[in-house]
């Protein structure tokens, strides 16, 4: 933000508060930019910070916010995303595939849909890197191999697995149906 660009901004505040009525240029009004660069600058700090961290417990606490399913990152992009759709739902012409307003409308509802959905799989993310960090790994695994109908499958005749606890296998894709997404 310039030195000018606050300036006017500051201006604008205190003749408003003295109860002039002040019309400031869009371009000159922080408040609206604010947000927006607000939201950026944070982002960024964050991918800063955990460029530096050098322990995984310290990751799960610096993501802890942007997983929350409330008031995360991805809560408020699938937010802003739903609020796009609504007004680009009213533009709407037809429900023609060749209408602007349409494709606009379901590009973006689609993409919102998708947010809530990797919001609500990714909330956990905090809690098990901290689970995994923290000594309780080896358990939280034991338990997925319990889960597992591929690793409890009974070995074929005469044949045994030994699991290599120094290898854990990846986590399963998640059980989440299906929404007709591409990828």
């Amino acid at each position: 933000m310039s030195t000018r660009t606050g300036r006017a901004t500051q201006a604008a505040r205190m003749l408003t508060a003295a109860d002039f009525r002040v019309d400031l240029d869009p371009t000159l009004d922080t408040d609206r930019i604010g947000v927006a660069e607000s939201a950026n600058q944070a982002l960024a700090a964050l991918n800063a910070r955990l460029a530096e961290v050098d322990e995984p417990h310290e990751i799960a606490t610096e993501v802890r916010a942007f997983f929350d399913p409330d008031h995360g990152a991805l809560n408020q992009v699938a937010s802003v995303l739903s609020a796009v759709s609504e007004h680009a739902q009213a533009a709407i012409g037809s429900f023609s595939e060749n209408d602007p307003g349409y494709r606009l409308w379901h590009q973006v509802e689609a993409a919102s849909e998708v947010l809530c959905d990797l919001r609500d799989e990714l909330a956990a993310v905090p809690d098990t890197l901290h689970t995994l960090t923290t000594g309780q790994g080896l358990a939280l695994y034991e338990a997925a191999r319990a889960q597992s109908p591929s690793l409890t499958a009974a070995p074929a005749a005469g044949r045994t697995v030994s699991p290599s606890p120094a290898t854990p296998a990846a986590p399963a894709p998640s059980a989440a149906p299906d929404r007709g997404r591409t990828r």
